[in-house]
């Protein structure tokens, strides 16, 4: 099935009700979904030249901006990172993995499309 991380969520709530939009796990999960993009861009890249990407700059990005996804049209679209937030990507031909840093969480891809989240 294609792109399982995407499926959807779920959210239990007590009686005091409450909406994905004020859950805090909702709000990390989106934010770590911010680097799915970059993910599917390593596997084209790795598929197209036999390796992962080293830097940034090989996927067509550049710093401080994140690409939007689902893309449409031929030119990579992308977006402007909020301030404060940092991102980095490390690896080498044979795997990667892309850092997001936000004041409060960090979140991180691998070239596996394993997706991890930390509070700062």
């Amino acid at each position: 099935m294609h792109c399982p991380e995407m499926w959807g969520e779920v959210l239990f709530v007590d009686s005091n009700g409450g909406t994905f939009a004020e859950a805090p796990e909702h709000n990390d999960i989106t934010v770590a979904n911010l680097l799915m993009p970059i993910y599917y861009l390593q596997r084209q890249w790795q598929e197209e030249h036999g390796q992962f990407a080293i830097e940034l700059s090989e996927l067509g990005l550049t710093a401080g901006r994140l690409p939007i996804w689902p893309q449409s049209g031929a030119e990579l679209q992308t977006t402007e990172l909020p301030t404060n937030w940092i991102m980095q990507m490390s690896g080498g031909r044979d795997h990667f993995q892309v850092n997001l840093t936000t004041p409060k969480l960090t979140v991180t891809v691998d070239d596996q499309g394993k997706l991890l989240r930390r509070k700062n």
